[in-house]
């Protein structure tokens, strides 16, 4: 075993002992270096801890990055500063199965890929204050043109033994006019 002491009061030491290493500072320690700072952990634990107990950690498990929250029923915060203020961003509440917490508005993006919400639970709930309010329309910047498709709540059923097409039935809307009129329909399709 060897052990390096720096300082006066040897307030910083390293250890090894053949095996594992240690710094053991009395104050705090910063490294502060011209480049990266990298960690490279061959057992893929990055392990943070307070007085020797664990609070969270970063692993590598089938290169996926695993982010977790070691203590039981912690929750993981996401916090930022909005200008001068600090927020919390997003919680995830690890007591309710990750259920999660946005502060702000939620966007879905727009790309060839993106298809909105997708959901197995047999209940989406909107609700806030003295109720909630689901708008589904037209986000461009002018009217778009008469006929045009926007927006409907649909329902589907698959038959999964036929193979065929999913069947639908709802409530659409569509542009009566460029002036943004709009009508409301039932319709039943594949």
């Amino acid at each position: 075993s060897a052990v390096l002491s720096i300082g006066a009061d040897a307030d910083l030491k390293i250890t090894h002992d053949g095996s594992n290493g240690d710094f053991e500072s009395a104050g705090d320690l910063t490294f502060d270096v011209a480049g990266d700072i990298n960690l490279d952990a061959g057992g893929s634990d990055i392990s943070l801890q307070s007085g020797g107990a664990e609070y969270g950690k970063f692993n590598l498990s089938s290169n996926n990055l695993n982010i977790h929250s070691s203590i039981s029923n912690g929750d993981i915060v996401f916090k930022g500063n909005d200008g001068g203020s600090t927020i919390t961003a997003l919680t995830l509440d690890i007591s309710e199965a990750g259920a999660a917490t946005f502060n702000g508005n939620v966007s879905i993006g727009t790309g060839a890929n993106a298809t909105g919400i997708h959901s197995s639970a047999k209940v989406l709930e909107i609700s806030g204050g003295d109720g909630g309010d689901l708008i589904i329309g037209n986000n461009a910047s002018g009217n778009i043109g008469a006929g045009a498709h926007i927006g409907a709540i649909a329902f589907k059923n698959i038959d999964t033994t036929s193979g065929t097409a999913p069947l639908y039935a709802g409530i659409r809307s569509e542009a009566v006019d460029t002036t943004g009129n709009m009508d409301l329909r039932f319709y039943t399709g594949t």
